[in-house]
């Protein structure tokens, strides 16, 4: 069976486990980019040699390390799965060891710059007030951009400020609190949206005030980039929006487990390993209360 042959069976393995199509277009690329590279150098595509000199030609042209990261959990998983399939005699993979990650600081969304982005909104048309709507679900529930254009109205709560995630990452339903602004708000985008026949809550604007279908996630980012500009704030991705979440409420004291659960982040470790690194409040209090001791003499700054 040729390699292109064996990434066809994977992902329609895939698909059988119901990943999501995001999650199956992101191995289809990994492990396509991989083997078209084994074609152009000549490489033998099993081999343990030619995968480690492939992650360090990924290296070279200074991707992010999550980046080449994630082109070894691709690589793994589909070696992993044939290797169980008795298509290959040996999974490569366990010769190598896993790409070694740097943590960075989150691209986050400040809170000041949440505000000034929600209040730079005028509400003139009904896609403002969705707009509106789609910052706080994003910025005070967490939500990822494709769980956000997924909700239908039925999934908002306004009575108990809960959101119904239907099919979160790996197909994992949960539910999320919500700000309570939204019970005011969504009522007035209700109001305010034309007659439409989409099922979903969130709707695009053809340009003329009228429905075109479902928001897409390349139309959030439209959106965001839009609104960012006339707030005079720099452009941040939707998931800067799920960062500030988790970062804004961890430093605000909410335990990492009900964080975790928010998230849709199926161990406590996914959210300690992406987060705890940058966390402020708690180390700001141990500080100044060690600093009591070592030095009773320092002016400690309120606030």
């Amino acid at each position: 069976m040729s390699p292109n042959d064996l990434l066809d069976r994977f992902i329609i393995s895939k698909e059988a486990a119901a990943c999501l199509p995001n999650t199956l277009s992101w191995y289809r690329m990994c492990i396509s980019r991989y083997l078209e590279w084994c074609g152009s150098e000549g490489q033998e595509y099993k081999k343990p040699d030619t995968i480690e000199v492939y992650l360090a030609s990924l290296r070279k042209r200074k991707l992010a390390s999550s980046t080449v990261s994630g082109y070894f959990t691709a690589l793994t998983a589909w070696f992993t799965w044939a290797y169980q399939r008795d298509y290959i005699s040996d999974n490569p993979l366990r010769h190598i060891q896993k790409p070694k990650m740097i943590k960075r600081i989150k691209n986050r969304v400040p809170k000041s710059d949440f505000d000034q982005l929600y209040a730079s909104i005028a509400v003139n048309k009904w896609s403002d007030q969705r707009d509106r709507c789609i910052l706080l679900v994003m910025f005070y529930s967490g939500l990822r951009v494709t769980e956000t254009i997924s909700l239908l109205p039925t999934d908002v709560d306004l009575d108990d400020q809960m959101i119904f995630v239907r099919r979160g990452k790996g197909d994992k339903p949960r539910p999320v609190p919500c700000h309570p602004s939204l019970a005011i708000e969504l009522p007035i985008y209700y109001e305010m949206r034309p007659a439409f026949c989409s099922e979903t809550l969130f709707v695009a604007n053809d340009g003329h005030g009228r429905v075109r279908g479902p928001l897409s996630a390349a139309g959030v980012r439209m959106i965001f980039m839009r609104r960012f500009a006339n707030a005079g704030l720099p452009y941040r991705n939707p998931h800067a929006f799920r960062h500030a979440f988790a970062m804004e409420f961890l430093n605000g004291g909410m335990e990492i487990s009900a964080v975790a659960a928010a998230l849709g982040h199926a161990s406590v470790k996914t959210t300690e390993s992406e987060y705890a690194h940058w966390l402020t409040a708690g180390l700001k209090r141990e500080y100044t209360e060690a600093l009591k001791r070592v030095s009773p003499e320092a002016t400690v700054p309120k606030g």
